[in-house]
């Protein structure tokens, strides 16, 4: 880590560069938005489901001063406050007559303005009238991405097997991963597309696969009147802050310091291809303003884990949900379980209250028999589990309530309660209390919370942002949580607690720089050779500092510096470093565009690890982990070919100076690098 201080100056120097005007993208605020949500997340997570919703409102942008505040919450960049705070003004001063007159209305911030631009417009009413056919064929629009991707280098999983025989290897198919995707979408009324893809191992129209391995389908109407949505095929859903159903993406700690809240929004379209975070079925929402019921039903295989008896009845022992399906084993767990589920959620609202209630049933053909381990005492066994939830959200004045109560057939209970206070034009507080039972049992929970699930957790947050006026901002962040029962790798009950405190500094539209340091100590097992393993407690710290520089209207710069280090009692400290720069070219009006990052690291292992969001082709996602000793670069690039047809290709290289192999198991890469190309083409109409 020597050269760590003098390279650190030389790639913070990069943004005193010339600076002038340049308009707001939207795929700057797509980063913008998973890069502080995600955090530490999986480098496969699939951020589609985000992506898709704000390029559909830059098509079809939100008229604001139209009665529309559902939109406004679903767009998930306002808060409730700030979204009442504007229907009030509008009230009291008459309709905007341009987006930046936001800057006059309460806890309106020129950030806040900044990132809704792309997403608004100031029309009293969207040109929404009686739909016809007519309309809907012309209007709509239908787009087709078909992708490629893979790792150049070859991994065991492809050699010969251990008996030296080369007629077939672990993995059944080639190194390459395919998807493909249809999707009509009709304003933000109709959606109807289908899914395919073939995961890297997997066969392909041969062998075992006579087709893609996975596929995904969905029809979804909005606005039928009195049918306020209906979904066939693949579906998502999302009630109250997610104790009791939440299918979807949902995130909880993050760099947005306010955004504790989660924003439900009932059933929606499934168009990922995460192979596990979905029903299908049928759904529908009927109802009015105020009113709503939704029901539900899904039946659908799930990959797990099989077991016998020596009664031999079948049990399963987990869930698979990696979605691999590469060898004859994994495809033996491929559907191997079903599951029935249905429900439904029953909501009133109006301007300032909102109370629902949530009932959900799942069934399986086949018990769960989890390892007889202690920590899973409490954890679900059996083929059928019954959730129900109360979730309420309250507005008066400058404070917003919100919570959720949510109860398991077998008595276990879960509590969320929460609080976003605006004190001051400048100064907003969120604080939320969470009490989830070791005893609770939930399998498409994801509320907030420091563990792995949504059980066996005791917790307060409290977060804070200051705007002061000015170029500077604070935000931060406090939470403090238990573990009243054992968890996996810690053998005891436990506690911790982890702050994160962010300055921000914008002197312009052009220059974004902060600074992040984040504190987490929780406990862990020491790795020792005695018969138990006890937990000690473990303490991790992060400083990032951060600059983005528009150089022009075409180019923008972004460089990173980020040390983590590591410190477990009774086995030392570890530390890690990484320094990366960004190079964005992005001309208005030009068909080439491309992005390009160099990044250099080291750290001592793995537990050492340091995660960056990637620029990526359309609808891929790259959050990866970066450890050990060595470098990484990519370069990422878009063509329009002509009109409605847009191509990408990119590149990245792994090069490890302190490594012989890449990777573990059948994953692992004889040699210092791994290299992975993307293509990519997208036809729309």
């Amino acid at each position: 880590m020597r050269h760590l201080f003098p390279l650190t100056a030389a790639f913070l120097l990069v943004p005193c560069t010339g600076i002038s005007q340049v308009p707001v993208r939207t795929e700057q605020v797509i980063e913008e938005r998973i890069e502080n949500l995600a955090r530490d997340a999986a480098e496969e997570t699939d951020f589609t489901e985000i992506a898709e919703d704000l390029v559909q409102y830059a098509h079809d942008p939100i008229a604001l001063n139209r009665h529309c505040p559902g939109q406004l919450r679903q767009l998930g960049l306002l808060s409730d406050i700030q979204v009442r705070n504007l229907s009030k003004h509008i009230e009291k001063h008459g309709n905007l007559a341009a987006v930046e007159e936001l800057q006059a209305v309460d806890g309106f911030s020129a950030d806040d303005i900044r990132r809704l631009l792309p997403y608004v417009t100031t029309g009293e009413r969207n040109p929404y009238g009686r739909t016809t056919l007519s309309e809907i064929v012309g209007e709509g629009k239908h787009t087709l991405i078909l992708r490629a991707q893979r790792v150049l280098e070859a991994s065991r999983g492809y050699g010969p097997l251990p008996d030296g025989s080369t007629s077939r290897s672990y993995y059944l198919g080639d190194p390459w991963r395919y998807y493909s995707r249809y999707r009509f979408r009709f304003r933000r009324q109709i959606s109807a597309g289908i899914t395919a893809e073939k995961d890297p191992g997997e066969e392909f129209f041969r062998g075992t696969q006579r087709s893609f391995d996975y596929y995904s389908a969905h029809i979804f109407i909005r606005d039928l009147g009195p049918v306020k949505a209906v979904a066939l095929g693949d579906y998502q859903l999302s009630y109250g802050q997610g104790l009791t159903i939440w299918t979807g993406l949902a995130f909880g700690k993050s760099a947005e310091a306010l955004a504790v809240r989660k924003n439900a929004r009932g059933i929606t379209p499934y168009t990922s291809v995460n192979e596990s975070l979905f029903k299908r079925g049928a759904a529908i929402s009927l109802g009015s303003d105020k009113i709503s019921l939704d029901m539900f039903y899904s039946h659908k295989g799930l990959d797990g884990n099989l077991t016998d008896t020596l009664e031999q009845i079948e049990f399963f022992s987990s869930f698979q949900e990696t979605g691999y399906h590469r060898s004859y084993a994994e495809l033996e767990d491929k559907n191997s379980i079903t599951e029935d589920f249905f429900g439904a959620h029953a909501g009133y609202r109006n301007e300032s209250l909102s109370v629902g209630v949530t009932a959900v049933h799942s069934s399986f053909d086949k018990s769960l028999a989890v390892s007889p381990a202690l920590y899973n005492t409490f954890y679900f066994k059996g083929d059928r589990i019954i959730n129900t939830g109360l979730d309420y959200s309250y507005l008066f004045r400058n404070v917003s309530f919100f919570g959720e109560a949510a109860r398991s057939d077998n008595g276990g209970m879960a509590y969320l309660n929460g609080v976003l206070l605006s004190l001051d034009p400048a100064v907003s507080v969120s604080v939320v209390n969470r009490n989830y039972g070791k005893d609770y049992q939930a399998l498409s929970a994801n509320g907030l919370r420091e563990g792995s699930t949504t059980i066996n957790e005791k917790g307060t947050y409290v977060g804070v942002k200051i705007r002061p006026g000015g170029p500077f901002s604070f935000s931060g962040y406090f939470d403090v949580f238990t573990f009243p029962w054992l968890r996996y790798q810690v053998n005891a009950p436990s506690a911790g607690h982890e702050y994160m405190a962010l300055f921000s500094w914008k002197p312009g539209k052009q220059l974004r720089s902060y600074a992040r340091y984040r504190l987490t100590t929780k406990s862990e097992n020491l790795v020792t050779g005695e018969p138990f393993a006890y937990p000690a407690e473990r303490t991790q710290r992060n400083v990032r500092i951060d600059n983005v520089v528009k150089v022009s209207a075409s180019i923008t710069l972004h460089n990173r510096v980020e040390v983590v280090s590591v410190e477990k009692q009774g086995e030392g400290s570890q530390a890690g470093f990484l320094v990366l720069q960004d190079i964005a070219y992005r001309p208005l009006g030009k068909p080439l565009s491309f992005t390009l990052r160099y990044a250099f690291f080291d750290s001592d292992s793995y537990d050492a690890r340091v995660y960056a969001y990637e620029n990526d082709i359309l609808y891929s996602y790259s959050i990866p982990a970066y450890y050990y000793q060595g470098s990484r670069y990519y370069l990422n690039v878009r063509y329009k070919l002509a009109r409605g047809i847009d191509l990408w290709v990119r590149y990245a290289q792994w090069l490890y100076t302190n490594r012989e192999s890449v990777g573990s198991g059948l994953d692992e890469i004889e040699g210092n690098r791994k290299s992975e190309l993307k293509l990519q083409v997208r036809l729309q109409l």
